[in-house]
């Protein structure tokens, strides 16, 4: 017996279970980073910022390097100053899995990104959770597991006045940032 899958429906925030989620669209250019918190059938951000590198006079690979070491950095000490005004309760971590296929550019830069983001959740001894795949949250935010940059940020700008704080989600890394925080705290109730 063959059974016909359920037509997508827009996510509805509110079956979201409580979790906290730190979420990370992995990139030495401009790295997104955002800390949600679902409650009492809210989302909220909790914080949101696009890090970045530029490149330096160095060449190649050391700069590629370089920048990676940057970031690592500049995610710490984002992370302290999120913790000085706030507590992380039954917080973990989660962040996009580079890219695969042919014609993709500069997978070393989301491949050296993500690892100084696990670095340094695993310095704070934040839990962090499977990657999450490009298609797996587009497919979830806009129903289109092959959507465009601009269809899938447009069904992101649809839920933000739907979530509190969503004024901090101000530009396209915070955006994915944000919509890999979503497909994790749904994840966690979906499998």
């Amino acid at each position: 017996m063959v059974t016909k899958k359920a037509p997508w429906q827009p996510l509805d925030l509110s079956t979201l279970p409580p979790c906290q989620v730190i979420a990370c669209d992995p990139s030495l250019a401009g790295l997104g980073i955002v800390h949600i918190e679902v409650k009492d059938g809210e989302v909220a951000v909790l914080g949101a910022e696009k890090l970045a590198t530029v490149q330096t006079d160095r060449k190649g690979w050391d700069d590629t390097f370089y920048r990676a070491g940057l970031l690592e950095a500049l995610i710490a000490a984002l992370i302290d100053a999120w913790l000085e005004v706030r507590i992380f309760e039954d917080v973990y971590a989660v962040h996009e899995s580079p890219p695969i296929g042919k014609n993709m550019m500069r997978t070393e830069s989301t491949i050296l990104a993500g690892y100084g983001f696990r670095s340094v959740m695993n310095e704070y001894e934040i839990p962090i959770d499977k990657t999450v795949t490009a298609q797996s949250h587009k497919k979830l935010i806009c129903g289109n597991h092959v959507a465009s940059k601009t269809e899938h940020h447009t069904a992101i700008k649809e839920l933000l006045p739907k979530i509190v704080n969503s004024e901090m989600i101000t530009n396209e890394a915070t955006r994915d940032a944000l919509s890999i925080a979503l497909y994790a705290a749904w994840r966690e109730a979906n499998g």
